[in-house]
């Protein structure tokens, strides 16, 4: 995993224009963090050697890079069209040839029924809407097919708001934060996703949606807590802020 040399200079200017200034902060956080550490997270839940994988919601792509070498072949999508063409020139200078790259919504993709056998979907469910986005998983999946899922709760936006992170001069936690509070009064007002914002899910009612699309909960706790091996896994993330639910975790499998 060393020999990969992924470095935001090296994307090629028709990249960048696509990209803002907190992409590009977001690009070089995201990639700084060691291969190894994704990779050891990914298989805490199980998801190596499987044929048929989905990162939903890929960004920049450092979790579709280590699906890439730990399973046979990933389908990687995300809205953002330059997030999509960054990740297409990683995988072309690093020679990667298993993963298959497109622009598209998280609540409705162009895949065929039952085709995949793990969708992971880490920290982008929260910008749809995501009882459209939990039925498209369940249609797509293979029965017996199994989905990851993290968000956000009520209480990380409570930190961003009152604390800060990542904030800078291109970037205001704050102002997300609260803007994220005003598109979820406004989704439980009106039953209507304001497109492009962030809503709050408390995991109970993630769980809930996902059983009610054909789900079994198979596991779920704080960001980080989902662990099939014997390895010590470090979170990126609390599972509590402020007393209120911070980044969560799901796993479940469609029902046979």
């Amino acid at each position: 995993m060393n020999n990969f040399k992924i470095n935001i200079s090296e994307l090629s200017p028709e990249v960048l224009n696509f990209l803002t200034e907190a992409d590009k902060e977001f690009f070089g956080r995201i990639w700084k963090t060691p291969l190894e550490i994704y990779a050891q997270r990914l298989t805490a839940i199980g998801l190596s050697g499987h044929n048929h994988v989905l990162d939903a919601g890929c960004g920049f792509g450092q979790w579709s890079v280590v699906l890439s070498l730990l399973n046979k072949q990933i389908w990687s999508f995300d809205f953002s069209k330059g997030r999509v063409l960054a990740l297409q020139e990683i995988v072309k200078k690093n020679n990667i040839t298993n993963i298959h790259t497109s622009v598209q919504s998280i609540q409705k993709t162009d895949y065929s029924d039952n085709f995949f056998d793990f969708i992971f979907c880490y920290g982008v469910i929260m910008f749809s809407d995501f009882r459209k986005s939990v039925r498209e998983f369940h249609r797509i999946l293979k029965p017996g097919g199994r989905v990851y899922i993290c968000t956000n709760g009520v209480g990380w936006y409570y930190y961003n708001l009152i604390e800060t992170h990542n904030s800078s001069q291109n970037f205001d936690s704050r102002l997300m934060a609260m803007e994220t509070f005003e598109a979820t009064l406004q989704f439980l007002y009106t039953g209507v996703y304001p497109e492009g914002k962030q809503t709050i899910v408390p995991s109970e009612i993630m769980k809930r949606e996902l059983e009610i699309a054909g789900f079994e909960i198979i596991a779920n706790g704080a960001e980080g807590s989902i662990n099939f091996t014997d390895q010590v896994i470090t979170p990126f993330f609390k599972g509590v802020y402020h007393n209120r639910e911070g980044v969560y975790e799901i796993l479940a499998q469609k029902g046979c």
